[in-house]
């Protein structure tokens, strides 16, 4: 991985939950470019128009200065992340920016079970036996 010392204004931090990271600019405009790519990778029907998608917002991002970057915080310095490894993430955002623009979550970190979206992100407690009547009223077994 390429190391940069100093951060540039529009580079996206990854890997990281502290809140003056969530606010750098960057952050901040790659969550707008997410979200008015949202509805256009919705409703690509194949693999690689959402794959075309994915890869003009980092061509964007890239085009205005910016990298995808990680702290290295041995070496006191920030990492270039992998291309293959931004994809990812962009796809990710993407499809959590959805989620939360259809009304089923917020954006999330951790995985949700079935369970989870059904119930409306409700945590179900360990005593609570789950009914398939409960989860799915118009089946029955």
């Amino acid at each position: 991985m390429n190391s940069i010392l100093q951060l540039g204004p529009y580079d996206v931090i990854c890997k990281s939950r502290m809140r003056k990271d969530f606010d750098h600019v960057g952050n901040r405009r790659f969550r707008v470019i997410i979200e008015n790519h949202c509805e256009t990778y919705n409703n690509a029907k194949t693999k690689s128009d959402k794959s075309a998608i994915v890869l003009s917002i980092l061509r964007s991002i890239r085009d205005s200065g910016g990298n995808f970057v990680q702290r290295n915080r041995r070496l006191c310095c920030w990492e270039i992340m992998s291309i293959d490894h931004v994809k990812e993430k962009i796809g990710h955002a993407l499809r959590q920016a959805i989620i939360a623009q259809n009304g089923v979550g917020k954006f999330i970190d951790s995985p949700r079970t079935i369970y989870d979206v059904i119930r409306g992100g409700r945590e179900i407690k360990s005593k609570q036996k789950l009914e398939v009547g409960s989860l799915f009223p118009l089946i029955s077994l």
